[in-house]
């Protein structure tokens, strides 16, 4: 009897998504390695700021734990937050507007692999 092991997920980069399809105040995007994005080194979570006070990624692997990566610069840039993820393993991540007092203005958490 032959047993096989699961194929390890190839890394998996997750393009820009907005925290809201209809209002669209902030992006982001997922790079699995440098080569998709630029010449930063690691995994790379890329925030936009489009129009809004405060916009947030919030992220979780099954490895590295968790964490939030906020950015509040001026309207239309970004910011490069770089990780260094364990291979083939899910990074999941959603984007906010942060709206204070009120609940925040959050995509679904989308999927990629490191």
């Amino acid at each position: 009897m032959l047993n096989f092991a699961p194929a390890a997920q190839a890394s998996k980069s997750i393009p820009y998504f907005y925290n809201n399809e209809g209002d669209k105040d902030a992006k982001a995007r997922f790079s699995a390695d440098a080569g998709d994005y630029g010449s930063d080194t690691g995994d790379t979570f890329r925030l936009f700021k489009i129009s809004a006070g405060t916009v947030f990624i919030q992220w979780n692997t099954d490895t590295s734990g968790s964490g939030k990566e906020s950015y509040s610069g001026e309207n239309d840039t970004g910011k490069n937050f770089v990780h260094n993820f364990a291979e083939d393993r899910y990074v999941k991540v959603k984007v906010c507007e942060e709206k204070g007092a009120f609940p925040d203005d959050c995509s679904s958490y989308k999927t990629g692999y490191a």
